[in-house]
């Protein structure tokens, strides 16, 4: 199609990613959260894409596999992807050094989607 014609079935894609992630904010924003920043949007967008395409879809071309798992050969893990929720406060541990002083060593911040570094 042309760059001006209108493609129903991608703008209802567009609408269901749009509105899974106002659901997903509306979660953060209850935390007591105002104002979000592009670093905050942009994961809930991929986030939201990732789940949308881990999960098979009854009309679509399997009824058995995701489109994630047919186009890129990935199987959601749930120990790895889903083990933390999109937005919960986490306590990350940033100490390279290991010293015997009393002083922090997480720091409060909030999970933005999986590292990938887990075993």
């Amino acid at each position: 199609t042309a760059a001006c014609e209108h493609v129903c079935k991608i703008e209802q894609c567009n609408r269901t990613v749009k509105e899974r992630s106002r659901g997903t904010i509306s979660e953060i924003r209850d935390t007591g959260f105002k104002n979000f920043h592009k670093m905050i949007i942009v994961p809930v967008i991929y986030f939201m894409v990732k789940m949308l395409n881990t999960v098979p879809v009854r009309l679509r071309i399997s009824h058995e596999h995701a489109p994630e798992e047919i186009v890129m050969g990935q199987k959601l893990d749930a120990k790895k992807d889903l083990w933390l929720r999109f937005g919960a406060y986490v306590d990350d541990s940033h100490d390279s050094i290991i010293t015997n002083d009393m002083t922090d060593r997480t720091h409060l911040c909030i999970s933005l989607g999986p590292s990938g570094n887990l075993q």
